[in-house]
């Protein structure tokens, strides 16, 4: 049998040479020749392309040796004497046989092999391997044929000669002719005889051989000793086990053949007719070919089985081979494998011997009727074993270069653990001086590689191994947490012996303070000693507990104290607070020892006393009785005696010394410095000092012994003193009371040492304060405490630093960990105080995340799943160590949040998967109730799109489908629990909006096909100048609500939505929703009380003190009556004062501005929460007003009267309001002078002018930069000035009051030219003699608005309610396109406020944010490009005198270098913080929100030029710019200049100053020309001056044929304007004109910070244009020219 793995033939006999049986089916005879004759012709097709391979691979062959046969070296000639005849006939017969053998031989013909291939049975043919074997048959036919047609051909032509050394030639003999074959004579009878004599001694074509073959093929051809495929389903088994499955498998197998193919064979060979024509001579032989025949079966059977073993590790098969179990150990200082890698080759190979030595003892079918003991020969043949050995000895190699790889890195990285390296380290390191610091480095190391260790993969997967590393794992952590522990042992002895010596320390002063001194010398030192260690030694100790306690914390995480430990550290900790109450002790023992002290000096100053009974002096008169003149003459006196004295003993000491000279002594004591001074004279001098100093109390002394001064004062003055004490105490005990429990956790102190002791030192006085009040808690006692006062008043400075360290604490954390802005500091502090119990964070959980209501802690705290607040648990993909935080609870509530998100994108994702898995109804019941919702939305509006795509067939089915699913889920609906009722419920809510806008969206296809043949009527209502009025095409008109039809008009005209639901509100609610009331405040006075405070909520522009005032006066509240202060810093005092006054004695008191005196506002608060009615007088009232503030506080505003004016809207309501407030409404004011009757009805005239101009200023703020460059607003001054110029002149006096109310009063206001202009403008309208002479004059063209005739105040008010509600553009002089503007505007306003009011709601963070983010950021740094190269820039544009032009480049390129830099910098950083690599800071934060909504962020505005744009247009158009001077550097100056390209800061400076310099004119004496040039470019540039591009004429429209600008074309709000040309020419020379002085401003938003030439720093230059019409008519429409729009 071969082995061989070889390829085989990729033709097998049986597609050369199809079976007979094939083609004799029950076909007719004409059919089966036909196929016969096919069959014929393929054989022959493919015996032919047979032997022409044959043919050429022997020709190859052939060529092949000729190309490789090495070159036959010459023959040298030789002497005839060397060669002989016999040697040259035996070369000549070598060569002409080598030629005969050389020349081709013709390949057998195909006929033959044909007609042997005839001559095989069918059967014979079919089988296994039978193909092979009959192409390889054929090939050695071939073969043979060739060689002996050459041996012939050689035989025949060539005769040997007879030379002696070519008998040994190998000659093989010719076939001889077959004897008895000829053919001539009849062969029948001879065949016959043959035939039987074959039969008769061929056994194996017996019968029962055939049976006995058919046994064994059905009892083995699918058979083997042990299924090896199932090994590859089972988990890993060690080799010892797989050895005695197999040795069991074979077993059972051995005996299973025994029980049925052998039972068989022996029952065949008990039957008589087994033998038939066997003759007994042939027994033997014929029992032998039974024996022969059963050992090959069973030796088949055997090599199958080791075949099918061996290929259980054959590389190429893709199930892989089976899995042992190995193990990494720890042995003797190694790590090894077990089992071994040579005992595992061993075992794997001991198997394929054991099947081997299967079915060894079978009894042959003869011996076991016979009852011999003879066996078959089973053993499996030599070379299938050592095939099987060496194939798998190469395949074991192969599998297991990976576990030694792995082996090797295990003993790489860790092997120096057990090998002796680590100890020798540890030895080293401990023989050497090294810090805490460094021993907890190598312990965190040590303890680094144990986790690490720990953390490795427990199993390692290979090919064929499994290998466990559990145990070695186990053995390196134990390592090196055994090395960590001596280090650790160490370091704890270390930290032991200090404690022990603190200890002593302590107990050393203890001993001291504690120790009863017996003289006043001892108690001197004593309490000099005690103090010197409160000083020094304390301190030192307490900064020695704090480094021991910080290595303490380190000892809590990494170290198991023993109790006496324990004990230890609790005494050490608590010294500090026992060394207090021994210093008492000690301070109670002085005090009793000074008192002993004191009664001895008491007897001596006794005795003293008796001695100066007699002296009198003014000390010993009473504090009353002291009399200045005769204190300060004694003091005098009793100053110049002690001078006298001390002169006296000066000048004796000096004459002594000079009479007695300078002894040797003296002078060595003169030489060390140690000459003593007199003691009479340093008394002297002391003396002298103290009377001095005293000297400087006389004055004091003169001012308290005044008789005027009374016993009430001195009481009042004790009392002042008191009072502050117990404020100051009581500052001292709220920040006490907050900080001490914040400072009592160790945890705080730890992280928070500076102000931990900064509270230790209140903390010791104040409880210093405590001991001494708890003594005898009397006022008097407890305040008569020497010093008392300015310790509060220390006590009081400490916790302003403490809370702004714990604010900046407190801020860091919230920084590091964003969601703790939703705690408040309390609730962060009390998390932040026990970081070592992080169960603690569980009641906050749900403020810092919302959708987590608690964490489910495993019993070490690692964190494994988390509750949603409906009890949902979900597991989460990672779990999270609360220890490696090591203490900050910060740290591992981010991994919270960050594996949260990815545990909510993992549920999500799965979800997802099973949706489309798993029935609808089913699914919603498995999963999350948040991602039930999300997951369904997600599907649907992926549905969505496509289904819209394919028609509104596919629209109707998916509406179908959508009820369908709908109506699953309400079946669902039962008995669930309280969650999945909650989850289904939502469900069936966004399930029913999903269905019903599907069916909206159906429904809207009618519509749409109604607008599509209705166009015209629509472009009607678009172009309507009051769609809202317009009615819709029928049917729409009559079948829609009139909500619906706003809802259309949304889509059409979103201008028009306001007047739409003003008449909307009008009709179903009625007027008064819509024109806001006049403000009555008396009425509200009526409504208040004096214990409510009257809120005055403030609008912009709003100031009711007027109204406040006049109603004050009219309650006869004014004067003293009425008291206001507007609050700032350091006005609370003064108003608690008034409030108290007030309250005390009915009065008013108004607090202005109460948002700007925010500190105060608690204490305003408790005031308010005291008002009473005891307290209050009926008559107080408290008025506040204040801007909306969030500090405001709320329960002021809860109770109290809250009154509000709202800015008036529309003309007729501002006209309203200026008559029906102050001073209009007062009768006084509106009858005016009545000896001035002439003038009655122009004062009225006049009046009613002065409020419509008033509200035409009001009103034109809402168009923006079109209106007002700033909002002014201003009437009632102008009222009183009007009356006042009315009452003084006979005639009126319009142009003083022209100028007082459009210069001063509303100009004074008015900061800009251009408004100032607009505003004198406006106001000539009104204060003109034609509002007075001419009946007819109006206001507006269309004659809407005029000036009532003479009619009493009530008259006025009518009128003015009977004015249209809303009003043309025309009365301002605008255009109606700027309507449209404003209309946008305040739609926008209306729904941002309607959103408002949905409340906020709850919003999630999205991954998709900072995905958008980056991809926004990446695609502006993308086309971004370099920094503009400056220096070549100046190389290239160098300063010249005549070219200021170079000069602006650079200057241009440098400002956009910055601008480039900030804008990279910023999103690099961004793109940073998105991946993590920096905290997102303020700045960023911002940046992230501006880019996300749109918008241009801040950090870039501040270096850019002035631009409103969005950011998208804002890049376009930066990048523009840089184009622009780009283009400038490569291409040249351009012809014309793209004037929004420039910062505008020198380009039309430097056009003036070439212009100077060319024509050498001053530049002061030039000015500018203007002229529009009818072309959109120009190719080369003026003579001089410049041309400029890119402007906007806003408010007007230029007509290039007229070359002037006209009205604005309908909708069109801007237009282009085309080339200007801007001149420099001497200024005497500039033409005048009536043209319009045109503004140029940067951006639509005119204004800008002021400049000093009055101009706004959005402004450019003044232009100036051609019209036609008055100029005024212009300045009214506001027109400007733009650098740059807003889109």
């Amino acid at each position: 049998m071969s082995h061989s793995n070889g390829a085989r033939p990729r033709k097998t006999s049986r597609a050369l040479f199809p079976p007979t049986s094939l083609f004799t089916s029950d076909k007719s005879p004409s059919q089966n020749k036909l196929l016969t004759y096919r069959r014929h012709k393929e054989q022959q097709k493919r015996l032919h392309q047979l032997l022409i391979d044959q043919a050429l691979k022997a020709y190859h062959v052939s060529m092949e040796e000729k190309r490789n046969r090495e070159p036959i070296p010459p023959i040298p000639e030789l002497p005839s004497t060397m060669r002989s005849e016999l040697k040259q006939q035996t070369e000549n017969y070598l060569f002409l046989k080598e030629c005969v053998l050389r020349n081709p031989i013709a390949p057998i013909q195909r006929q033959w092999l044909v007609s042997m291939l005839t001559l095989v049975p069918q059967s014979l043919m079919e089988g296994k391997d039978r193909q092979p074997l009959v192409e390889k048959l054929l090939v050695e036919i071939m073969e043979e044929y060739e060689k002996s047609m050459r041996r012939f051909v050689v035989q025949n032509i060539l005769i040997k000669p007879d030379i002696k050394g070519l008998e040994d030639e190998e000659e093989v003999p010719l076939p001889s002719l077959p004897i008895g074959l000829d053919f001539s004579s009849p062969w029948h009878k001879s065949f016959t005889q043959a035939k039987s004599k074959i039969l008769s001694k061929l056994h194996i074509l017996h019968p029962t051989m055939i049976s006995l073959l058919d046994f064994g093929y059905t009892a083995f051809f699918d058979f083997l000793l042990m299924d090896f495929s199932s090994l590859r389903l089972k988990e890993p088994i060690d080799c010892e086990s797989l050895k005695t499955d197999v040795s069991l498998s074979c077993y059972k197998a051995e005996e299973k053949i025994l029980v049925t193919w052998y039972q068989k064979v022996i029952n065949l060979f008990t039957q008589n007719e087994a033998l038939n024509s066997v003759k007994l001579d042939q027994l033997d032989s014929f029992y032998n070919c039974v024996a022969v025949l059963m050992s090959n079966q069973v030796k088949d059977l055997l090599t199958r089985t080791v075949e099918a073993y061996v290929n259980l590790f054959d590389p190429e098969d893709r199930n892989g081979p089976p899995l042992f179990k190995m193990e990494l150990t720890l042995g003797d200082q190694k790590i090894e494998f077990y089992p071994s890698l040579q005992d595992l080759e061993e075992g794997i190979l001991c198997i394929a011997n054991h099947i081997g030595q299967t079915l060894q003892n079978i009894q042959t079918v003869h011996s076991w009727l016979t009852g011999d003991t003879a066996t078959l020969d089973t053993e499996l043949p030599e070379h299938v074993l050592e095939w099987a050995t060496s194939t798998l000895k190469k395949r074991i190699r192969d599998n297991l270069e990976g576990p030694k790889k792995y082996f090797e890195k295990y003993v790489e990285k860790y092997g120096w653990l057990v090998d002796g390296t680590a100890q020798a380290r540890i030895e080293r390191f401990e023989a050497e001086e090294h810090s805490f610091d460094e021993y907890t480095a190598l312990i965190d190391e040590f303890f680094t590689h144990k986790k690490e260790i720990l953390s490795l993969p427990e199993v390692a997967y290979f090919p064929m191994i499994y290998l466990n590393s559990e145990d070695l794992k186990q053995g390196l952590a134990s390592s090196a947490n055994t090395f960590a522990k001596v280090l650790m042992d160490r370091i704890v002895a270390n930290y032991r012996e200090e404690n022990e010596k603190i200890c002593r320390e302590f107990e050393a002063i203890k001993e001291c303070a504690l120790k009863v001194p017996e003289t006043t010398e001892e108690m001197v030192e004593t309490v000099a000693h005690i103090e010197k260690v409160k000083d020094k030694d304390i301190k030192d100790l307490l900064l020695r507990i704090k480094k021991y306690s910080q290595q303490l914390f380190y000892f809590l995480d990494n170290f198991l104290f023993d109790p006496e430990d324990i004990a230890l550290n609790a005494t050490v900790q608590l010294w500090p607070k026992r060394i207090d109450s021994i210093f008492d002790e000690h301070d109670d023992l002085i005090e009793k020892s000074k008192r002993k002290g004191e009664q001895e000096l008491m007897q001596k100053h006794e005795k003293l006393v008796m001695d100066l009974e007699k002296l009198t002096l003014w000390m010993d008169s009473t504090f009353m009785e002291l009399n200045r003149e005769k204190m300060e003459t004694e003091v005098d006196e009793f100053y110049r005696k002690i001078y006298k004295m001390s002169r006296f003993f000066q000048q004796k000491q000096k004459k002594m010394q000079q009479e007695k000279g300078k002894t040797t002594h003296a002078k060595l004591e003169e030489k060390r410095g140690e000459t003593k001074a007199n003691p009479i004279i340093a008394m002297g001098t002391s003396v002298l000092e103290q009377i001095k100093d005293f000297k400087e109390n006389i004055p004091t002394v003169t001012v308290f012994c005044n008789p005027g001064m009374k016993a009430c004062h001195w009481e009042q003055i004790h009392l002042i003193q008191i009072q502050d004490i117990i404020d100051e105490g009581l500052k001292v005990q709220v920040q006490w009371l907050y900080l001490e429990p914040i400072f009592s956790s160790e945890d705080i102190m730890q992280q928070m040492p500076e102000e931990g002791l900064l509270f230790q030192t209140v903390d010791r006085h104040w409880k210093d304060i405590m001991k001494h009040c708890a003594k005898d808690p009397k006022v008097l006692v407890v305040t008569s405490l020497v010093g008392l006062l300015e310790k509060l008043q220390n006590s009081n400075e400490l916790p302003d630093k403490i809370m702004k360290g714990l604010n900046t604490y407190l801020e860091k954390k919230r920084l590091f960990f964003p969601r703790f802005i939703f705690l408040s500091s309390d609730e962060i502090l009390e998390i932040l105080s026990e970081t070592k119990d992080p169960l603690r964070v569980q009641p906050h959980l749900k403020e810092c995340f919302e959708g987590i209501a608690k964490l489910d802690f495993l019993p070490n705290l690692d964190i494994k799943a988390m509750y949603s607040s409906e009890g949902k648990h979900v597991e989460l993909i990672s779990n999270i160590s609360t220890s490696e935080a090591r203490g900050p609870v910060e740290k591992w509530l981010i991994q919270v949040e960050d594996v949260m998100l990815k545990t909510i994108r993992d549920v999500i994702a799965r979800s997802r998967i099973a949706y489309i898995e798993t029935e609808r109804k089913r699914w919603v019941l498995e999963w999350p109730g948040q991602v039930v919702l999300c997951v369904s939305q997600m599907f649907w509006t992926s549905e969505v799109p496509e289904v819209l795509c394919n028609g509104p067939k596919s629209l109707k089915d998916y509406y179908d489908t959508l009820q369908l699913q709908l109506n699953d889920v309400v079946e669902l609906v039962g008995k669930l629990s309280k969650q999945t009722r909650t989850t289904l419920c939502a469900l069936v809510t966004t399930d029913v909006h999903a269905r019903d806008v599907i069916r909206d969206t159906i429904e809207s296809g009618n519509y749409l096909s109604h607008v599509s043949e209705n166009v015209g009527e629509w472009q009607k209502i678009c172009d309507s100048k009051e769609p809202q009025s317009f009615p819709l095409p029928e049917p729409l008109n009559n079948t829609l609500s009139e909500l619906q039809k706003i809802i259309i008009l949304r889509c059409l005209r979103p201008d028009k939505i306001v007047p739409a639901i003003t008449t909307f509100i009008t009709d179903n609610l009625g007027k008064k929703f819509v024109e806001p009331p006049p403000f009555d405040l008396a009425k509200s006075y009526l409504d208040s009380h004096s214990t409510v405070p009257l809120i005055f909520v403030l609008s912009p522009g709003a100031d009711p003190m007027t109204s406040l005032l006049k109603l004050a006066n009219d309650r006869e509240m004014a004067g003293d009556k009425f008291q206001f202060i507007s609050l700032a810093q350091g006005q609370g005092p003064i108003a608690t004062q008034m409030i108290e006054e007030g309250m005390e004695k009915g009065t008013w008191v108004c607090l202005q501005n109460c948002r700007l005196a925010v500190s105060w506002m608690p204490m305003l608060e408790k005031i308010c929460e005291e008002f009473s009615n005891d307290r209050c007088h009926p008559d107080f009232r408290l008025w506040l007003t204040s801007c909306p503030s969030p500090k405001f506080p709320v329960t002021i505003l809860q109770n109290g009267l809250k009154m509000t004016t709202e800015p008036p809207i529309g003309l007729r309501l501002n006209l309203l309001q200026s008559f029906l407030s102050h001073p209009i409404s007062d009768p006084t004011f509106f009858a005016g002078c009545p000896e001035k009757e002439l003038v009655e009805s122009d004062k009225e005239k006049l009046l009613f002018g002065v409020c419509f101009f008033h509200a035409l200023v009001q009103e034109r703020r809402k168009f923006g930069p079109l209106g007002w460059n700033i909002p002014y607003s201003e009437i009632n001054y102008s009222c009183l000035l009007f009356q006042l110029f009315i009452n003084e002149y006979s005639k009126v006096p319009f142009e003083a009051i022209s100028y007082l109310t459009g210069e001063c009063n509303h100009g004074g206001r008015v900061t800009g030219d251009w408004d100032r202009c607009l505003l004198l403008t406006m106001l000539d309208d009104f204060y003109n003699p034609d509002i007075i002479e001419n009946p007819h004059y109006t206001f507006s063209l269309r004659g809407q608005y005029f000036a009532p005739p003479k009619g009493t105040y009530e008259d006025y008010i009518e009128f003015i309610k009977h004015l249209p509600f809303s009003q043309r553009l025309e009365v301002f002089g605008l255009h109606e396109n700027v309507d449209i503007s404003e209309d946008l505007q305040q739609t926008k306003i209306l729904f941002e406020s309607l959103l408002l009011t949905q409340g906020k709601g709850t919003q999630g963070t999205s991954g998709d944010d900072d995905s958008t983010l980056y991809e926004i950021a990446d695609d502006i740094l993308n086309k971004l490009p370099n920094d503009f190269d400056v220096e070549s820039c100046l190389n290239k544009y160098p300063v010249r005198y005549e070219e200021s032009m170079n000069t602006v480049l650079v200057q241009e390129i440098e400002r956009f270098n910055s601008l480039i830099r900030t804008i990279r910098v910023i999103l690099i950083n961004l793109k940073k913080a998105i991946k993590g690599l920096v905290v997102v800071d303020a700045e960023l934060e911002g940046l992230c929100c501006s880019l996300l909504i749109g918008q241009v962020p801040e950090k870039w505005a501040n270096h850019s030029y002035p631009s409103v744009k969005p950011l998208g247009s804002y890049s376009l158009d930066f990048l523009e710019r840089l184009k622009f001077l780009q283009d400038w550097y490569e291409l040249g100056k351009p012809a014309a200049f793209w004037l929004s390209g420039f910062y505008f800061t020198s380009f039309l400076t430097a056009a003036m100053q070439n212009y100077a310099r060319k024509h050498k004119i001053p530049i002061d004496l030039l000015g500018y020309e203007f002229q529009v040039i009818p072309q959109d470019t120009a190719d080369t540039p003026p003579e001089d001056g410049v041309y400029i591009h890119g402007l906007f004429l806003d408010g007007a429209h230029w007509d290039r044929i007229k070359r002037m600008f006209t009205e604005q074309c309908p909708k069109l709000a801007f237009d282009a304007m085309p080339i200007m040309w801007i001149k420099p020419t001497v200024k005497s020379e500039v033409k005048k004109s009536n043209a319009y002085i045109c503004p140029l401003y940067k951006t639509s938003e005119h204004k800008g910070v002021l400049s000093t030439t009055g101009h706004s720093t959005n402004f450019v230059i003044a232009l100036t244009l051609n019209t036609d019409k008055p100029i005024q008519h212009w300045i009214k429409q506001g027109v400007v020219l733009l650098c740059q729009l807003d889109d």
